[in-house]
């Protein structure tokens, strides 16, 4: 069993904004819109990263805020957590009526290998714990995120992953990520692939059958400053 249609879709704006925008597999059920509206607009499928000066939101129709939740300011010291600056991030997101998706990344410090923290953890499991903590801390109330974005453009090529293959971004990172994502209910967002390499998408999302851990393919474009991209993935 394989991947089925793959649907890439950029459209241009006119402003000065970076946008990395999604849309969701079929029945997916989206975990935000403001109060009142009981159906899909424009902001939900636009966002930046990180927040947006204040008001900006409202005149972009803006969303959602990407965010790195990095390992090591998450946990900078093992067992040891840090959770007010993200929880505030969270909370000022909402306020202005954005929701937010967690970018789980990169490799900390006390737990890399001697590739740094772009590469793969010494232990795998201290990779997991730090997921777990994540997930299970933001998936439940008050902060009710239900989608979380595994690594940024994990492949050696584009210089954000420096394991020894891209393949064992898949073993070490994605797939013991997008297990823990989906056991608290929650949806996987396949992080960041950039189009400078999207020959290999194909085969990656094949490989040890990567594909049914996604929910979500995230894709950047090359050189594209003013756009908003979002994919369809139908699996079959």
């Amino acid at each position: 069993m394989g991947i089925g249609g793959m649907l890439f879709v950029f459209s241009v704006l006119a402003v000065r904004a970076d946008f990395a925008g999604v849309q969701f597999t079929p029945g997916a059920t989206l975990s935000h819109f403001p109060p009142g509206r009981l159906s899909p607009s424009l902001e939900d499928f636009v966002s930046v990263v990180y927040l947006p000066a204040e008001g900006f939101e409202r005149q972009l129709a803006i969303g959602w805020a990407r965010m790195d939740f990095a390992w090591g300011k998450i946990e900078p010291q093992q067992d040891v957590w840090v959770w007010e600056r993200f929880d505030n991030l969270i909370r000022e997101a909402h306020k202005r009526g954005m929701e937010v998706l967690p970018l789980l990344a990169y490799t900390a410090s006390w737990a890399a290998t001697e590739v740094g923290t772009k590469g793969p953890p010494k232990e795998v499991q201290d990779w997991e714990d730090y997921v777990e903590h994540v997930v299970q801390r933001y998936s439940r109330p008050p902060f009710n995120l239900h989608f979380f974005q595994v690594w940024n453009e994990p492949t050696r090529k584009a210089g954000f992953w420096r394991g020894e293959t891209d393949e064992a971004w898949i073993d070490t990172i994605f797939i013991p990520a997008a297990k823990i994502i989906r056991r608290y209910g929650c949806q996987v967002v396949f992080g960041g692939w950039p189009v400078s390499d999207a020959q290999r998408l194909d085969y990656i999302l094949e490989y040890h059958d990567a594909w049914r851990w996604v929910d979500i393919v995230d894709v950047y474009g090359k050189k594209v400053e003013f756009a908003i991209g979002y994919v369809v993935f139908e699996k079959s």
